[in-house]
């Protein structure tokens, strides 16, 4: 069937102020391919912003299916079968999206393993995620690279969105952890019913996953378009038809740690190096700084049990448990009293300097910070090709 000329697709959406030139050459990276998630990026795509990108390391479980459009259809798949959110939705998406040539890629992981690579050509984040953790990543990342975000989240009925556009000055916008102080933990989709039941939390419904997800894409569309100045926060009762908006305002001891990151340098560099070769190819007298704590060794929750982490400090909050307990660490050998971490920056004499970039978390494209070097950051060879699959 021949394809619609753009001028009839987009007459609509012209007259209601839209600028599809724009759309068509803009990137949104949207995080959580959940309820909300799937709801956005159905109202992005049939919009035509062109190229779209899915992260979510969960599957779907049956109680999924009524609340999300893009759930794979029933006789494409067995019981059996394990489907990973951010590829099933790519892969509906694709039918749905109405440019033929638009790039929908996809990546069926957290986005705390794709490092900042990851939002390279990225123009607005979509935060559509339960994990507190993963939200103040974004919020940190959004900080760092200038792109503005588009935060949301309900309880049943009641829905939030927040707005937070990039500044030249970090310092003067709020971010979302301003707001507070996150959980030190993140949740599954099956992990967060759990939590969401026992703190009386409602979780999401159809009907309010629609709404916002609608509301939060002309968010996004709106700051493609330079039209999202200010911060807002919109709070709505889907019910009730209540609403609320008012300005958020940056925490000063949070806003007092924002801070853009460098204009990072590219190098011939992988996250095979090690820290010692990356520093002595850069600059020997130079010192890597973490991005976060490294844990090498820490005690389950559960048994108090030292475990062999040897991970970033992400990988361990998303589940402390050791082996015995079903978690994924093996028990070490001796007992600690408290975690053996590393959360400062590493020079080439470092015990821990034979670790490569890899085991630290970063991956391709990732932006690293030196210390004490010509060059305050560099860009690792690579990119989005490397960290997405494409649908």
């Amino acid at each position: 069937m021949p394809t619609l000329p753009t001028a009839s697709v987009h007459s609509r959406a012209r007259r209601a102020g839209y600028d599809p030139s724009i759309l068509e050459r803009s990137c949104v990276l949207v995080v959580g391919a959940g309820a909300l998630g799937q709801n956005e990026l159905l109202n992005l795509a049939l919009s035509g912003v062109h190229e779209l990108r899915i992260v979510d390391g969960d599957t779907f479980e049956d109680h999924n299916r009524s609340r999300s459009p893009l759930h794979p259809r029933r006789n494409s798949y067995s019981q059996s079968d394990v489907l990973p959110k951010a590829g099933c939705v790519a892969s509906e998406l694709r039918g749905i999206h109405i440019d033929d040539e638009a790039r929908i890629r996809y990546a069926d992981t957290w986005i705390e393993e794709l490092g900042l690579g990851a939002f390279q050509g990225v123009d607005v984040i979509a935060a559509c995620v339960d994990s507190l953790i993963a939200r103040a990543y974004l919020a940190r990342a959004a900080i760092q690279l200038g792109i503005p975000i588009v935060d949301g989240g309900f309880s049943g009925p009641n829905l939030g969105m927040t707005v937070y556009p990039s500044s030249e000055d970090p310092h003067r916008v709020p971010c979302w952890s301003c707001g507070g102080d996150p959980i030190p933990g993140a949740f599954s989709c099956q992990e967060y019913a759990r939590f969401a039941e026992a703190s009386g939390i409602v979780p999401a419904i159809q009907t309010g996953a629609a709404a916002l997800g609608a509301v939060c894409a002309e968010a996004v569309i709106s700051s493609l378009h330079g039209g999202e100045l200010e911060p807002r926060r919109v709070a709505l009762d889907l019910r009730t038809g209540s609403s609320a908006v008012f300005r958020p305002r940056p925490d000063p001891l949070c806003s007092r740690t924002h801070r853009r990151l460098p204009e990072p340098r590219a190098v011939a560099a992988t996250p095979a190096m090690s820290i010692a070769e990356l520093l002595t190819s850069v600059e020997e007298d130079s010192s890597l700084l973490l991005r976060e704590t490294y844990v090498e060794r820490a005690n389950c929750p559960a048994c108090t049990a030292t475990c062999d982490v040897e991970a970033p400090v992400h990988r361990w909050r998303r589940n402390p448990m050791c082996t015995e307990c079903g978690g994924p660490w093996p028990r070490a050998t001796h007992q600690l009293a408290s975690p053996d971490t590393i959360d400062i920056a590493i020079d080439a004499s470092h015990p821990r300097a034979s670790l490569t970039l890899e085991q630290l978390g970063f991956r391709a494209g990732d932006i690293i910070e030196l210390e004490g070097a010509a060059d305050a950051a560099i860009r690792l060879a690579g990119g989005p090709d490397d960290l997405f699959a494409t649908a």
